[in-house]
């Protein structure tokens, strides 16, 4: 709760500094994400490296689907559970941190999309779970910067922060559902 609250907070704050233009600075722009200073020779790049990691991580899906089983019985069935672990935590991170490098911190899309994916589609193969993944978020990225660019004109809302406004009441219903308060 921590989290929602101090997210909501935050894009509240950056709406404000958004009102009056002269305040802001590139700093509060980087930390709430946004697309509107990106160029085709960035989304070139950041299309480059998330697709060779998009096919790793396809190509590691038996291994990962196996990882969902639990620890032993993956050791069990050859798998070996280390080295998995390692080569999705690198793919991972170097795909994360080359898209914050160029766009900012969004919040909460890697959070929402692959609980809701998870809640609807859980019988489903970790295959299509992860192309469900890749391809909600983008829409959801792509209705999110539309809503930005348009809901307080001539005004350009980063994306981070219209995910945060979003998405903390979607992220809070989900909580309350696995906990069942």
């Amino acid at each position: 709760t921590g989290l929602l609250f101090g997210a909501l907070l935050n894009a509240l704050l950056y709406l404000l500094v958004l009102i009056n233009p002269k305040k802001m600075n590139p700093i509060a722009s980087y930390l709430f994400g946004g697309f509107a200073s990106a160029e085709y020779q960035d989304v070139m790049i950041i299309s480059l490296i998330a697709s060779v990691a998009i096919i790793v991580l396809f190509l590691m899906q038996k291994g990962i689907k196996l990882l969902q089983v639990g620890e032993l019985k993956s050791q069990s069935l050859g798998l070996n559970v280390q080295q998995v672990t390692y080569i999705v935590l690198i793919v991972a991170s170097i795909m994360t941190a080359v898209v914050v490098a160029y766009v900012g911190v969004i919040g909460f899309i890697g959070m929402i999309i692959p609980q809701l994916i998870r809640k609807f589609y859980w019988r489903y193969q970790i295959g299509l779970q992860m192309l469900l993944n890749i391809i909600i978020g983008a829409v959801v990225m792509i209705i999110a910067d539309f809503i930005g660019s348009t809901m307080i004109q001539p005004i350009q809302i980063p994306v981070g922060i219209v995910m945060a406004l979003l998405g903390v009441p979607v992220l809070f219903y989900i909580l309350i559902k696995q906990t069942n308060i």
